[in-house]
């Protein structure tokens, strides 16, 4: 089974959203940087062992254009937007297959972003194109050389249960099964993924 690296949470603008995490959880997010591939930005929330937090919006510094960028502008308040399973770029391809068995075909894209500290960081993410699955259609990284977000972030939060619903629960687990993710999931009138974590200031389910 693959392991969770981080959760995504996207909204339009970026400081609202942290405003919102740091007046709900007491969690203050730390500079991330910027993805000029994408258009957008992110502050990071460390969870020691625990998946850490991505908190990403658009970049409005940025004229670059990107599904991920038009998804971000398209959401009418702050969401999970999506999860991210750590991988290798030797295990893509069967990734690659696993999703296009079920109808989703997905690109190997390299990436880069600038760190606090001017350090360019380059890594791979596989990334499934514009599905009917949305946020349970995971996104998949390898680091490569590059340091992990967690191993700078202060520790804020332990990830206490994940969980996903879907109108037709059996096609996700399918399609887990062949990704390698072990993540329940239930039925519900619509896909979602519902995380619980245990911060300072208590435990909280998100989104």
């Amino acid at each position: 089974m693959q392991t969770i690296d981080h959760f995504m949470f996207g909204a339009k603008q970026l400081p609202p959203l942290a405003e919102a995490f740091a007046l709900k959880t007491g969690m203050v997010a730390e500079t991330g940087g910027k993805h000029r591939l994408f258009g957008t930005h992110n502050q990071l929330i460390g969870g020691g062992s625990s998946p850490y937090l991505e908190l990403i919006a658009i970049d409005e510094s940025s004229d670059a254009q990107s599904a991920l960028r038009h998804e971000l502008q398209a959401l009418e308040q702050p969401t999970l937007h999506r999860f991210i399973m750590r991988s290798t770029l030797a295990n893509f391809d069967a990734l690659k297959a696993a999703y296009a068995v079920a109808g989703i075909e997905s690109d190997v894209v390299p990436l880069s972003r600038e760190s606090q500290s001017g350090e360019m960081l380059h890594w791979h993410l596989l990334i499934p194109r514009p599905n009917a699955l949305g946020v349970l259609a995971p996104y998949f990284i390898d680091w490569g050389d590059a340091q992990h977000p967690s191993e700078r972030l202060a520790e804020q939060f332990s990830l206490v249960a994940c969980q996903a619903g879907h109108p037709e629960p059996v096609v996700v687990q399918t399609l887990w099964d062949a990704l390698g993710v072990n993540v329940p999931v239930s039925h519900a009138k619509q896909p979602e993924l519902n995380i619980t974590i245990q911060s300072a200031k208590g435990v909280f389910q998100l989104p």
